[in-house]
C-alpha cells in the first residue's frame, strides 16, 4: 500500500518485490493514499476480529456445551469460508498453555478504528460493523462500565428485573 510519486514507486519496485509476498503491495496514487488504505485495511481487520471473537462466544455459550472450539477453528480453517489468518491466530492462541480464565478482557486499539469511523461518519457511509467493533474495544478497556451500571438501574426500576450488586 504505497502513495507518493509514481517515479519514485518505479524506482524502488525491486525493493518492494524482495521485501513483499508475492503479489503483496500496490501503488495506490498520491502521497498519504498508502496509509489512508492501511487504515481501511485495520479497519476491516477491527470488524472481522469482532465476528470471529462473537462468533466463537456462541459457539461456547450457545445450546450445545461439548463443542471443542480448538477443533472448528482447525476445521474452518481448511476450506471453509471463513477460513483466514485471523482465525488461524485463535486457533494458534489456543493451542498455547494460557488460562483463558486469566487473560483480562481489554482489547487495545491503536487509532486506525477511530480514524476509520470518523471518515466513515464525515463522507455519510455507513460503516457498522466497524463502528461497532471499534466501540466494543473501547468498552473492553473501562475497568467497569458505568452506562451499564445506568442500564441496570433502569431495568430494575422500570421493569423490576434483578438488580445484582457485589
Amino acid at each position: 500500500m504505497i502513495g507518493g510519486n509514481k517515479e519514485s514507486y518505479n524506482e524502488l519496485i525491486d525493493i518492494f518485490t524482495e521485501l513483499s509476498a508475492k503479489d503483496g503491495f500496490t501503488y495506490t496514487g498520491e502521497a498519504g493514499s498508502g496509509h489512508y488504505v492501511k487504515m481501511v485495511h485495520n479497519a476491516i481487520e477491527y470488524g472481522m476480529m469482532q465476528s470471529i471473537a462473537e462468533g466463537i462466544e456462541l459457539l461456547k455459550d450457545g445450546y450445545f456445551k461439548d463443542i471443542n472450539i480448538k477443533n472448528i477453528c482447525k476445521t474452518w480453517n481448511n476450506g471453509s469460508i471463513v477460513a483466514s489468518f485471523l482465525l488461524e491466530t485463535v486457533y494458534n492462541a489456543l493451542n498455547k498453555d494460557v488460562d483463558i480464565n486469566m487473560v483480562k478482557p481489554y482489547v487495545a486499539d491503536t487509532g486506525e478504528g477511530k480514524w476509520a469511523a470518523m471518515e466513515a461518519i464525515e463522507n455519510k457511509i455507513p460503516c457498522f460493523n466497524i463502528i461497532q467493533s471499534l466501540l466494543c474495544r473501547f468498552q473492553s478497556q473501562k475497568e467497569e462500565s458505568f452506562y451499564c451500571k445506568i442500564l441496570a438501574l433502569m431495568r430494575n426500576e422500570f421493569g423490576g428485573h434483578n438488580l445484582i450488586t457485589k
